[in-house]
């Protein structure tokens, strides 16, 4: 009976190879590139100093002493005032945005871009830097403010010194400037909204709880696979032993 299946064997093993090697395509798919792949998608690093849970706890200490309702202008924007333009062509002109978002990217900032705001006279004076919506860019925007602040060149100082002289000053786009008149209002109202940092950490928690549970999900797939895996691979052994105990009953049916 096994010599007479000889073929018949050879060709179910061979099936059973491609079918074997397919499914540990899949299964090597699914448990590793998926899962990254996936998260870099969302652009979602849980590496230890990206993670959402430090940059949640360094928001927090960020705004201890301040109101927790307060306003800001979201996505997170930065105002950077008193920057010198030059008289060119009949109009102001300041070509130092990409310095500058270079510069803020070097002191740890991380801005997505910087914008030179105009009027009818060229450059305003003003560049709206941009942070990224999240938690991480929230606490990346309290830190652009609280480096001018150290150096009394926050909002405070902005308005209330008598000599502002020369240098930079910077803050974080609150209510009241998103309700002001002039070109920063009408910026700022044109490419933002309103909102408290505790709905877009809401919003950033429910995103990493979907997020999780589809992990989970593709975990239970993946160990449902490997379980099935195991099984065939059990399976080909026993095939083989019984393949191989053919033969050495049988030899003259494989002679040539």
């Amino acid at each position: 009976m096994l010599c007479s299946s000889e073929e018949e064997i050879a060709i179910s093993e061979s099936e059973f190879e491609n079918y074997l090697n397919d499914l540990l395509k899949h299964t090597s798919g699914v448990g590793k590139d998926t899962q990254s792949r996936g998260l870099r998608e969302k652009g979602i690093d849980f590496g230890p100093r990206g993670s959402s849970a430090q940059y949640t706890v360094e928001t927090i200490e960020s705004l201890k002493g301040s109101d927790v309702n307060e306003l800001f202008v979201w996505p997170w924007m930065g105002i950077v005032a008193k920057i010198h333009a030059e008289w060119k062509d009949g109009q102001y002109v300041w070509e130092g945005s990409s310095r500058l978002s270079e510069d803020l990217t070097q002191r740890g900032f991380n801005p997505v871009w910087v914008h030179p705001l105009s009027n009818q006279k060229g450059h305003s004076g003003y560049a709206m830097v941009e942070f990224n919506g999240d938690c991480s860019g929230f606490s990346n925007a309290l830190m652009f403010e609280k480096s001018y602040e150290a150096n009394h060149k926050g909002k405070r100082d902005y308005y209330t010194a008598e000599n502002i002289g020369d240098d930079l000053y910077g803050w974080v786009a609150r209510s009241d400037d998103f309700d002001s008149n002039g070109v920063v209002g009408r910026h700022l109202q044109k490419t933002g909204d309103l909102k408290i940092f505790s709905e877009i950490e809401a919003e950033e928690k429910r995103k990493t709880n979907k997020l999780l549970s589809n992990l989970k999900e593709i975990e239970c797939k993946y160990n449902k696979i490997s379980i099935s895996l195991t099984k065939l691979m059990t399976q080909k052994d026993e095939m083989h032993k019984t393949y191989n105990k053919g033969m050495h009953l049988h030899p003259l049916c494989f002679a040539a």
